[in-house]
């Protein structure tokens, strides 16, 4: 089918805009391009080592080259490595984008035992199955990488409530919730129809942003200076709204 939206594809990291063609992915549960548009993108398996390696990049589809470059720790990583052998509690590292953490942290899995089970989350799907790959590639089999919400639902599905026959979870609970604030089923006006999908719209916007910033969403002027931060919409009504709706 067309997309009738300006959009986002999971799967390729690629706007989707409206005329392309589409279809709903079963195992993300989006809508994705029906067929990824090609191009290039920067390969996980070539990322920079310390400041003086450049990325590899390569064609869209091909098999990542081998990574044989010799590693050679800076006194920065190495302290990293010495508290994931020897410390205790919670590290954090500051760095700049390009100074080689993801590298340092996938060279540091290796420094944990195999007989440990390692969460790795990444900021998206598609950053998650590329580490995914690359984690299996280097043998690293006890390293699960995923977002954080993939993981969450994983846990949920754990619940022995759940475990038997469907798992009951509600994979768009914003769209129920949205049908009663701002209905779009066809006994509706068609010009009340048009402006309520323009307000789901919005809203699908405003409520990824507030789990994004993690903002409290139940402080209603903090949710409009949000709004007004990232220009998602002028209109009143859905100012005034959109704190009540979060609340639910």
């Amino acid at each position: 089918m067309k997309s009738r939206y300006n959009g986002f594809c999971v799967k390729c990291s690629k706007k989707i805009f409206i005329g392309d063609e589409i279809k709903r992915d079963e195992e993300l549960n989006k809508w994705v391009h029906s067929e990824c548009p090609s191009g290039r993108k920067i390969n996980l398996k070539a990322e920079l080592i310390g400041r003086n390696t450049p990325a590899k990049i390569e064609e869209e589809g091909t098999t990542p080259a081998s990574f044989n470059i010799d590693f050679k720790p800076s006194v920065y990583q190495e302290a990293v490595f010495e508290f994931i052998e020897q410390g205790t509690g919670n590290g954090v590292i500051e760095a700049v984008a390009g100074s080689g953490k993801t590298t340092t942290i996938i060279k540091a899995l290796e420094r944990i035992p195999s007989n440990k089970q390692v969460a790795f989350f990444a900021f998206n799907v598609h950053i998650a199955k590329e580490l995914d790959i690359r984690l299996k590639s280097m043998g690293l089999t006890n390293v699960h990488a995923s977002t954080i919400h993939s993981f969450g639902l994983s846990m949920c599905r754990k619940l022995p409530e759940l475990k038997r026959g469907r798992d009951g979870i509600d994979r768009d609970k914003l769209s129920g919730l949205m049908d009663e604030w701002y209905p779009i089923h066809r006994e509706i006006d068609m010009g009340d129809r048009i402006r309520n999908r323009v307000k789901r719209n919005q809203m699908r916007k405003i409520v990824s942003l507030s789990k994004a910033t993690l903002i409290d969403y139940e402080s209603q002027s903090t949710v409009l200076a949000m709004m007004e931060r990232y220009k998602l919409t002028k209109m009143t009504t859905l100012q005034r709204s959109s704190q009540d709706f979060l609340s639910l």
